[in-house]
């Protein structure tokens, strides 16, 4: 038999609005003192003019060292998402990866402490969300983020 974890459940739903709420920097705005060097779930998205389309969603230890050094001026890492830009033909190199984050896309944060809570934040936004690298080829059209409320699988959120 499985135990059913409500209070989990619920607090991982919650995460996930609050993450989907928080406010998005684009990438080509950030400045590293605007990220914490604190853990938590981040969230990257492709800015359209109407809509975000979740792209990444990934734990750290350490938001701002994952985001500006990692995906901004890293190189070609095994598991991350400017490896899986070019795998998907998206970017056709390291510098377009770069150059696709800072120009099409943004990034959201929320501050999780528990590494436990941080993983199973991450695998749920990803469940919820199906972000285009690491599960989903082609995203549908969602009416808004608030849909989470109201049932509705949230495969594209709404600026």
């Amino acid at each position: 038999m499985i135990i059913n974890q409500p209070d989990w459940q619920k607090k991982l739903f919650n995460a996930l609005v609050e993450l989907c709420n928080k406010y998005s920097v684009k990438f080509c705005d950030l400045m590293p003192g605007d990220l914490p060097p604190k853990s938590g779930v981040y969230l990257i998205t492709k800015i359209t003019d109407e809509y975000e389309i979740p792209y990444w969603v990934e734990w750290t230890d350490n938001i701002k060292v994952r985001i500006s050094s990692g995906l901004l001026m890293g190189g070609f890492a095994e598991k991350s998402l400017k490896r899986e830009l070019i795998e998907k033909k998206i970017c056709i190199d390291v510098d377009d990866a770069k150059k696709f984050l800072r120009e099409k896309c943004s990034v959201r944060w929320l501050r999780v402490k528990d590494t436990r809570f941080q993983n199973a934040l991450t695998y749920y936004a990803r469940a919820i969300l199906l972000p285009r690298c690491g599960l989903l080829e082609k995203p549908q059209k969602l009416s808004s983020a608030s849909a989470l409320l109201d049932g509705e699988v949230p495969l594209i959120i709404k600026n």
